[in-house]
């Protein structure tokens, strides 16, 4: 793969966020490289959203408009974010593929600097960039992570995201897995893999996973110098507690992936304890119990999702 990709695409899923996607679409369409494709699939029941960036598109400059070629997927029957994701791979044409969340607002130098970085890198498989409105947890959440999340489940992005105003122009820095926000692949890789279209609702994991299926020697580079604000909307998410999503995404990657050796068990079981401390504390605050049935219906998520089960 030691060669210079020469076009992108972006693939953005949605659904029933309008303005978020309205948004996003605004500075997909303002960069100073454009990508040749915007690939919108949508799970909204509406036409508000698809209407809405047609309009954009139509009121673009005409060397926009030119350049850029909006392909819209209209579909309510996709489920989740990772079948939304396949879908857009299934039309797309371009060398290097984008996949961006749709409550995202990228500088006007993102496309152009994550190209960058695969021209300075020609054996890059993928490169992201970083979140620039990241802020570290408070102490006992940040001790929290420290403490439980280990091993594989340790995440050495959430430095780097922290750290976005302080790294500036630095060079990619080498990374083992991706956000789901804002990730790009080579083409060829990503279609030779795919997102696992067993996860459905926020699909949690689903980045993690593909980044692993491409192999311990596919290198993956997170590029400081491609900026963007990850608004993380809160229309169409989810009224679970958070520990929920955590313990979904956690326990997939573990029974997929980390589900062997002594140390990884400990490691998984540490987590699940910590997870489980949570809940608990979640329980007493709500006087109710439905904070510890979401944990433990999620850890039973990702793990029958890990085994391609339906749940």
């Amino acid at each position: 793969m030691a060669d210079t990709p020469k076009s992108i695409g972006i693939i953005v899923p949605t659904k029933n966020r309008m303005a978020d996607l309205e948004a996003a679409v605004k500075t997909l369409l303002a960069q100073t490289v454009l990508p040749i494709e915007i690939i919108i699939v949508d799970q909204s029941p509406g036409m508000e959203s698809e209407r809405a960036v047609r309009k954009l598109h139509g009121e673009a400059p005409a060397h926009v408009r030119e350049r850029v070629e909006l392909k819209y997927l209209h579909d309510t029957a996709i489920a989740g974010a990772a079948t939304a994701r396949n879908a857009g791979i299934e039309i797309a044409t371009s060398d290097v593929l984008l996949f961006l969340d749709d409550d995202v607002e990228l500088e006007k130098e993102f496309v152009e600097n994550i190209l960058a970085a695969y021209a300075e890198q020609p054996d890059a498989v993928g490169v992201s960039g970083v979140i620039t409105n990241y802020r570290r947890a408070p102490l006992p959440m940040h001790l929290w992570h420290k403490i439980f999340f280990r091993g594989p489940f340790y995440d050495e992005r959430q430095d780097i995201y922290v750290n976005a105003g302080r790294l500036g122009n630095s060079p990619p820095i080498r990374v083992s897995k991706f956000t789901g926000a804002l990730m790009s692949f080579r083409a060829r890789a990503v279609r030779e893999h795919r997102f696992d279209a067993t996860l459905k609702r926020g699909s949690e994991g689903e980045d993690v996973d593909l980044c692993l299926r491409m192999g311990r020697d596919a290198k993956l580079l997170m590029t400081p110098r491609a900026r963007l604000v990850h608004k993380i909307s809160t229309s169409a998410r989810a009224r679970e507690h958070w520990i929920g999503s955590v313990a979904r995404g956690n326990s997939y990657l573990y029974y997929r992936h980390w589900n062997h050796g002594i140390r990884n068990r400990l490691f998984f079981q540490w987590m699940k304890f910590g997870m489980g401390l949570i809940a608990g504390y979640a329980c007493l605050r709500r006087g109710s119990i439905d904070p510890w049935r979401d944990y433990r219906a999620a850890v039973e998520y990702g793990k029958r999702a890990a085994q391609g089960l339906s749940y």
